[in-house]
């Protein structure tokens, strides 16, 4: 019963091929393919978070292109498809590497690193195509943006204040969940004076009661044995909060 369901299943691995060619017509143009499909289709994007795919067939085409092109040249320079390409290269290089260019020392005392990964130029983008409207992917929500605009918002998620390395983690579940709470547009605005008082507030009051707690041993970490030990220690002053809110 088994081997029947699957050779006739539409799921049936030899229909792989056939299935992949009809989604990629959706994706250049959803009114060529039969209603039931569409639809198909439609839903499984709307399952995906609403994030436009990319059509894979012309990618793929692209690196088979370019892999037969002779050593030292690229298949089709300035073509669509090499730029969409080299795009999500560049995307997924600032994730891996964007952190060496982070803004981590505010007096700015040493250079950062050479990082040539994060050079367009690195993927065979110059001036003359950062104009161009491409997808950014997974990245910032899918959208079609001029290759300016993209590198601009990698370099403000990936080489801001804030540095992130996660893409060596072995689990892909907990690298989406980071990589879409840091690529977030929250993640880019500047939080409101009131949000960045209570955050001060909140780093005051955890340095005052490590510093309380252990005067021996200001700065350090402080793991307490449960709330019998909580309660054995004085109240933290709340004198440098005041301060804080003048």
């Amino acid at each position: 019963m088994m081997e029947f369901w699957r050779s006739n299943s539409f799921l049936y691995g030899g229909n792989a091929a056939y299935l992949e060619e009809l989604y990629d017509n959706f994706l250049e143009n959803p009114d060529a393919v039969p209603e039931p499909w569409r639809s198909t289709f439609a839903a499984y994007q709307s399952g995906d978070g609403g994030q436009a795919d990319i059509n894979h067939s012309r990618i793929i085409q692209a690196l088979v292109d370019q892999a037969r092109a002779p050593r030292g040249q690229s298949a089709g320079p300035g073509t669509a498809d090499a730029r969409q390409i080299a795009v999500l290269q560049l995307i997924e290089a600032y994730r891996a590497y964007g952190v060496r260019r982070a803004k981590l020392d505010p007096l700015a005392r040493l250079e950062p690193p050479a990082t040539p990964e994060l050079e367009p130029a690195n993927y065979g983008l110059g001036e003359a195509d950062m104009e161009a409207v491409l997808s950014t992917g997974d990245f910032a929500g899918g959208r079609m943006l001029p290759l300016r605009d993209i590198v601009g918002l990698l370099q403000a998620t990936y080489c801001g204040s804030i540095g992130a390395e996660y893409v060596f983690m072995g689990q892909a579940e907990q690298k989406r969940w980071i990589a879409a709470r840091l690529e977030a547009d929250s993640m880019r605005s500047k939080p409101d004076p009131a949000l960045r008082l209570r955050t001060l507030e909140k780093i005051t009051a955890a340095e005052t009661w490590s510093a309380t707690c252990t005067p021996a041993m200001s700065g350090k970490a402080v793991f307490l044995g449960g709330r019998r030990d909580h309660d054995r220690h004085p109240r933290p002053d709340d004198s440098r909060l005041r301060r804080a809110r003048q």
